[in-house]
């Protein structure tokens, strides 16, 4: 046998391992390259069957674009396509698309397929980076980097042609989520381009030699959100026909109306809810920053043109260049939806417009409700309307002094309200009209009054109440409870037998948490005769939230290795994380902390060994939770910022966003109190950037400590939240 041919037996039995173990990994039904037509863009589906899983290579990245063709499942068997093994890359360069759907329907197309990975697939460059047309309908498309684009980041539409099955009264697109993304950096069009913008009027098409008006297709069901937008040529999110069950809610949107198309004056906007587009609207966060050299197209935060039975809600607006809403029917009366209609444009906070608060030219509602609103400093006025616009005002606050509001942090965009600000209990009963919860997702109201704006105030929080267990030691610092094998503490569910290393001073390696290393030497395991160690933790207060935190070490002379220790940690029965010591802590202390939400007084705290391996547990900490708004109102306000660097949201939970001058370059660090630093990083062009801080402890102050290229520096502050 040639040299040769054995390498190349030896490079096939490598692609077919390698296969083999994507399929293990992502549980892979196909491959791309099983369904690529040789020598084509096209993928084909006709003979993919509903509920299969296609994976998306990471190791082979697309050069060109994909046109995904007949892929259709069911509503209860879904085509998923995924990444597998890492992201997954199309780069399609100045292509008029870079992935395609053409006569689909009941599929998903997800960045999933990694769990370590945010966005699992990343979009660069075509026209559109995601066209969902051809008659493509029931779909979802979630967790995609998408950036580059001449035009539109993501696409989804079947435009009306000659061809009678895409008109409307013969095509409806159902059920459509889009959610998790990533979309920035777009050249001129929109982020989001979602349905056709001419529902009313229709449009004309020369078929033969025939001029015929057609009309575009409905929308029924569509949801967009959790999608961070940034830097976009024109419009941060369109959507348009959205005729019924649409919801557009807790998207980010920063940076809209860039570089709009043939430099027009209304396609800048924030969010535009066009013709024939109805529902909700809410709990988006939209900051406008016009661009530095060009003219200022940004429009307004929010624009709606839709049905009449629009409800915005809890929306935040910043800045808004040409103010923060305009709502007409600018589809006629053909398309308002029913006697009794009317736009509810409700707590929502507008701060800085450039010239009104609101702009209603919406004559043909029967009444337009505005109410609970916070409108800080227009230029002209808090609420403007036409002649013939009837308008139910009340609620709304109204200052051209931001103090006077009294945010938690305006200057770090933190419109959190302090518990003395006048803007407490200055709002009406919206409940009749679904709004029942403010910006955090929190039950409104809090107490006896409606607040105004987008965030409900507090409640007076709790009294303070933590427990601390030192699993397998004695007591410490009068703090940390005794739970020896011979004296196990009284939580400690004896039914699950384990053994303890009894000491208390063996731990002399690095600590990473925030418990003392006296509690890090001694631990809880399960031996041969057990596989679970639980604790039943009775709580102070029913149906609240708490946080746990959970603290691992390995003692000096430990010499158990990788998947030794390793156990499923389950909490109300919830599996909340798999764990392994050793891979966790190494040579050192580790913490994992989370919430759970106790229905009744007891908190079960369950870790189960798998198979082959122990638990184990060094120290258990349970705490009653501080709301963020809470914690946000002990905020010390912040000197304005002058390096160009935006950190949001304020107060965060998870993922710190980073935005800069795209003229700069950053180095960005963050640390605690005591002047720990946790993560650095650096930033420069138009990077956007993110900073895990999911695994720091909650309720706590953090400095953003900001270095810029040129030398100047600043610090930030920002409150760790649980949402």
């Amino acid at each position: 046998m040639t040299r040769t041919l054995c390498l190349n037996l030896f490079l096939l039995v490598m692609v077919l391992f390698t296969a083999r173990q994507a399929d293990a990994q992502c549980d892979c039904d196909f491959h791309l390259s099983d369904l690529l037509i040789p020598g084509k863009n096209i993928v084909e589906g006709r003979n993919v069957p509903p509920g299969s899983v296609v994976c998306l290579d990471a190791a082979t990245p697309r050069n060109g674009n994909l046109l995904f063709k007949r892929f259709n499942g069911t509503s209860a068997a879904p085509i998923i396509i995924m990444n597998c093994g890492g992201k997954y890359t199309v780069n399609s360069g100045t292509l008029s698309f870079s992935i395609k759907f053409f006569g689909s329907s009941h599929f998903r197309l997800t960045g999933t397929g990694d769990a370590s990975l945010t966005y699992g697939i990343e979009v660069n460059g075509g026209s559109q980076g995601i066209s969902v047309d051809s008659l493509s309908t029931n779909f979802e498309i979630d967790h995609l980097d998408v950036h580059g684009q001449n035009f539109a980041g993501i696409m989804a539409k079947t435009d009306p042609d000659c061809n009678p099955a895409t008109w409307r009264e013969n095509f409806t697109m159902h059920d459509i989520r889009i959610h998790d993304n990533y979309i920035h950096s777009t050249n001129q069009g929109e982020g989001l381009y979602i349905g056709n913008s001419f529902y009313a009027g229709g449009v004309n098409r020369t078929c033969g030699d025939t001029v015929i008006r057609v009309y575009p297709h409905a929308i029924v069901g569509a949801k967009i959100y959790n999608n961070i937008v940034f830097d976009t040529g024109a419009d941060g999110i369109q959507v348009g026909s959205a005729t019924q069950g649409c919801e557009i809610y807790d998207n980010r949107i920063e940076r809209h109306g860039q570089r709009p198309f043939d430099n027009r004056n209304d396609q800048g906007n924030g969010i535009q809810l066009g013709e024939g587009t109805g529902g909700l609207c809410y709990n988006n966060f939209i900051l406008n920053i016009p661009p530095a050299n060009a003219v200022d197209r940004t429009g307004y935060s929010i624009i709606c043109l839709g049905r009449g039975d629009n409800v915005i809600f809890n929306n935040i607006m910043i800045n808004p260049s040409n103010g923060g809403m305009f709502v007409d029917e600018r589809g006629g009366a053909a398309t308002i939806t029913g006697p009794g209609s009317g736009y509810k444009i409700i707590n929502n906070t507008i701060i800085n417009p450039k010239n009104n608060g609101l702009l209603l030219y919406s004559e043909l509602v029967e009444m337009n409700v505005v109410k609970n609103n916070i409108i800080v400093n227009p230029q002209l006025k808090y609420i403007s309307y036409s002649n013939g616009v009837n308008i139910d005002s009340a609620g709304n606050y109204e200052t051209r002094n931001i103090n006077t509001v009294q945010f938690a942090d305006a200057t770090n965009q933190d419109y959190h309200l302090t518990s003395s600000s006048p803007a407490i209990g200055y709002g009406v009963n919206v409940s009749s009209y679904g709004v029942t919860f403010d910006f955090d997702h929190v039950a409104r109201p809090v107490g006896t009054g409606w607040d105004a704006g987008a965030f409900e105030s507090p409640e007076t929080p709790s009294e303070p109440w933590a427990i601390y267990i030192n699993a397998g030691g004695d007591v410490v610092n009068n703090q940390w409870e005794r739970d020896k094998q011979t004296t196990p503490h009284p939580y400690f569910d004896t039914t699950y037998p384990s053994l303890t290393t009894g000491s208390a001073s063996s731990f002399s390696g690095v600590n990473n948490t925030d418990a003392p290393n006296a509690v890090l030497g001694s631990y809880r395991y399960t031996s041969g005769n057990g596989t679970t160690i639980q604790y039943n933790i009775p709580v102070p207060e029913s149906n609240e939230t708490y946080k746990v935190s959970l603290y691992f070490a390995r003692k000096g002379g430990d010499t158990f290795t990788s998947g030794q220790r390793r156990f499923n940690i389950y909490a109300e029965g919830n599996l909340i994380t798999t764990y392994d010591v050793y891979d966790s802590t190494l040579s050192g202390a580790d913490s994992h902390s989370f919430t759970t939400h106790v229905a009744d007084n007891t908190l079960q705290l369950k870790l189960v060994a798998v198979s082959g391996a122990h638990a184990h547990i060094n120290a258990i900490a349970v705490s009653n939770m501080v709301t963020a708004a809470a914690a946000a109102a002990n905020v010390e306000p912040t000197q304005a910022k002058s390096l160009g660097v935006s950190l949001y949201p304020n107060p965060v939970s998870n993922y710190l966003g980073i935005a800069v001058d795209p003229n700069n370059s950053y180095t960005i660090s963050i640390s605690d109190a005591r002047n720990r630093v946790y993560s650095t990083l650096t930033v420069s062009g138009e990077e956007r950037k993110q900073l895990d801080i999911s695994t720091l402890p909650d309720n706590q102050i953090y400095f953003v400590h900001v270095l810029s290229g040129d030398g100047k520096k600043e610090t930030y502050k920002v409150v760790k939240s649980q949402r």
